[in-house]
């Protein structure tokens, strides 16, 4: 079997997505002697990098951060950039009501977060806030008043409630990126204000099992990167979450995770134990 993996509380959800991509692959390498394929869904990066360093798993697919926190355990080769929603990359933003213009008038106050392996529901915006010098805590470890400076944080688990939360004024800001953004705006672009943008990151990547056969990861890639071009593949892509096309991870995008691996080591220790 040639196996493909991502992480997942919704299992179900994710291997209906994923298993015609991975059913295409392998009837295209059948004189690799891989006569069929399956998904594989973990709960979080520690499991997937463990399924990764025992053969469980080939490849994986999943956005910047938790890519990272497999690859520091696993060693997988980050190769390719998925299209995701047919975006090659995206921006995480922090939003707030029309009341609140600036970071500073969050201190103090509760915000949400998506999820813990959120990369730009998450990991972005609150190195952003670590990186300004801001104290910020999960409020379900400091439920208290505390400091007047702190910034709590709680997890909305989508980016829907995270704006829906914002909108309502259940939380002073919300961490979302900027094409859910857009789509949950709507017809009303200034209902909301946009404290911070960060820079482009790509939307999501691609990593093979580290020691996975060379020639087999180029014919993979091939395969990948050429499957838009195919009716077949091109439908298959459409129909997992309107993917445009792979591509080879451009050589920033590149330099860029790299330097998230020093931010992680630096801030988030706790994800690598």
């Amino acid at each position: 079997n040639l196996t493909i993996g991502t992480i997942s509380i919704n299992p179900t959800k994710e291997i209906k997505r994923m298993t015609p991509l991975v059913k295409y692959l392998a009837e295209h390498l059948q004189d690799e002697n891989i006569t069929d394929g399956k998904v594989i869904i973990a709960r979080d990066t520690k499991t997937m990098a463990q399924y990764m360093n025992e053969g469980k798993n080939d490849l994986l697919f999943e956005s910047v951060f938790p890519t990272l926190l497999v690859n520091f355990s696993s060693g997988c080769k980050m190769l390719l950039r998925r299209w995701k929603d047919g975006i090659p990359q995206y921006s995480s933003v922090i939003i707030s009501r029309k009341d609140v213009t600036n970071l500073d008038q969050l201190k103090g106050a509760k915000i949400t977060f998506d999820h813990p392996y959120s990369t730009t529901g998450f990991f972005i915006p609150k190195t952003m806030f670590l990186e300004k010098g801001y104290k910020i805590v999960s409020y379900k470890d400091n439920p208290g008043n505390g400091s007047p400076d702190l910034i709590k944080y709680i997890f909305s688990n989508s980016d829907e409630n995270t704006f829906f939360w914002v909108l309502r004024g259940l939380v002073k800001a919300g961490a979302i990126d900027y094409p859910s953004y857009l789509r949950y705006s709507g017809n009303n672009p200034d209902t909301l204000n946009i404290l911070f943008k960060s820079r482009l990151i790509p939307r999501h990547v691609v990593s093979f099992r580290k020691d996975m056969p060379q020639p087999l990861i180029d014919k993979i890639v091939d395969l990948l990167i050429h499957m838009h071009q195919d009716k077949e593949g091109a439908g298959i892509l459409k129909a997992y979450q309107n993917t445009a096309k792979f591509d080879i991870l451009p050589d920033d995008c590149f330099q860029l995770m790299k330097s998230y691996r020093n931010t992680i080591k630096l801030y988030y220790r706790e994800y690598l134990r």
